[in-house]
């Protein structure tokens, strides 16, 4: 019960902050994105960086608080047709699902493909799938912090907040939204990706082969979002697979980002030049402007790219380089919106050290002023506040309409960002929580 009080409590301070309402103040010198105005801040399944498990309601007021334009949920289905937020199809991992026995029975060891996503199959050992419980079975279920980077380099230990939180349904999150807009006077943006829309529209294929694609978009309707585009607030749709993704695209004037990770195909000049047809944005795998497809499938995914994928490579025109990629994707009029930056707590992944011509960093600061030098339209963070306050520094001290090289070692010798930003903004909810439970907290907030 005492946790329960202490997550409301959480909930509520971060939801009532009058940090809140502070301006933010951008250049209004024209940028290198594709209408020109400042790189929009997008918080990674909420706020991902700190202790809040993601993806829950908390993790999406703290995200707003931290003055993201955009919070992104992932949505998967329930047995009963309901979207929840979460980012896999099994829940093993960050839930409390081991520890209910009436759903033993239902524990699984299943592959599922992954068209489009990790350029391979999800194999799923002794796991449970969302898709097997109803939503009031997922409403019985706690949620865990999981995740943070190689070594475990991160803020999100001690777990404050571990068996505190429900997985949110996609109606709660919109309410949140909606409401922390009214609040705050600003528009909020929203951001939903469906995951493995394919497989999901399997268990629907007699209803409805684009069961996951409308119900989306009837939800989205229902909250403002029609889809004639004529929307309450900024609304973009992420997929990865490009079926669902021109579904929605032709169905709709809704804005579609089609991701980009092993389906790499998609970066030659064909591949764009279909994208341009039914989306209006494009969000590859960061490391796809800095070391390459074929270099990121060698060290990353430790594989060569699949046959097929090569194949369809080599009839579209072969791959655009790394260094070419931003200006061949804002010739056909596409947004961009790469994922993931990661707070400067943790490795920032872009295997620059292993390739030559590609300069290493680790500096967040660097890193996320080379892209938005580039003219990035959206970046998906986590740490939002400390991403935040570097767009500013960007603003404040880089002409953004200023011509020449776009090369990460001309910021080196700026790069001199504390990273006292981010870890000010959890030390607040630290301390306020701490006054409040002294007790609860030396415990390590758990039940």
């Amino acid at each position: 019960m005492k946790s329960q009080v202490l997550a409301a409590a959480a909930y509520a301070w971060i939801a009532s902050s009058q940090i809140l309402a502070s301006p933010i103040s951008l250049s209004l010198k024209k940028w290198h994105t594709i209408d020109g105005k400042p790189t929009q801040i997008i918080g990674h399944r909420g706020e991902r960086a700190f202790s809040l498990p993601e993806h829950t309601l908390p993790a999406y007021h703290m995200g707003i608080w931290e003055h993201a334009d955009f919070v992104e949920p992932d949505l998967v289905l329930t047995k009963d047709g309901h979207f929840v937020i979460y980012h896999d199809l099994s829940i093993k991992s960050s839930t409390d699902v081991a520890a209910h026995p009436e759903f033993a029975h239902l524990i699984k060891n299943v592959t599922i493909p992954d068209i489009d996503g990790s350029g391979g199959n999800l194999t799923l050992t002794n796991d449970w799938l969302i898709h097997d419980l109803t939503l009031a079975e997922i409403k019985t279920l706690r949620l865990n912090v999981v995740g943070g980077g190689p070594d475990n380099r991160n803020m999100r230990k001690p777990a404050f907040f571990d068996g505190m939180f429900t997985i949110p349904t996609f109606e709660e999150y919109l309410d949140l939204v909606h409401a922390d807009s009214a609040k705050l006077g600003r528009e909020i943006g929203i951001i939903p990706e469906i995951k493995h829309p394919a497989w999901h529209n399997e268990h629907y294929k007699n209803q409805n082969p684009h069961f996951m694609e409308d119900k989306l978009l009837a939800i989205l309707d229902k909250y403002g979002y029609p889809s004639n585009g004529k929307t309450r607030g900024p609304v973009m749709i992420q997929s990865f697979e490009a079926g669902a993704a021109k579904y929605i695209g032709t169905k709709s004037k809704l804005p579609v980002v089609q991701l980009i990770y092993g389906n790499v195909d998609l970066l030659t000049p064909k591949g764009l030049d279909d994208v341009a047809k039914y989306a209006a944005a494009i969000g590859p795998w960061k490391e796809l402007y800095t070391v390459g497809a074929e270099n990121m499938y060698k060290y990353e995914v430790l594989a060569p790219i699949p046959a097929d994928v090569q194949t369809r490579i080599k009839a579209n025109g072969g791959l655009i380089a790394p260094q070419n990629l931003s200006k061949e994707i804002k010739k056909r009029g596409l947004k961009q919106t790469p994922y993931t930056f990661y707070s400067s707590y943790e490795k920032a992944l872009l295997n620059c050290d292993r390739v030559q011509g590609c300069p290493p960093t680790q500096d967040r600061r660097v890193e996320l002023f080379y892209f938005m030098r580039l003219g990035m339209d959206g970046l998906f963070v986590e740490n939002v506040a400390e991403a935040v306050a570097i767009r500013q520094q960007y603003a404040d001290l880089i002409d953004p309409f200023k011509t020449g090289t776009t090369s990460i070692v001309n910021f080196k010798q700026n790069s001199t960002f504390a990273r006292r930003d981010g870890a000010e903004w959890m030390d607040i909810l630290r301390q306020e929580l701490v006054r409040t439970y002294p007790d609860r907290l030396a415990a390590g907030g758990r039940r």
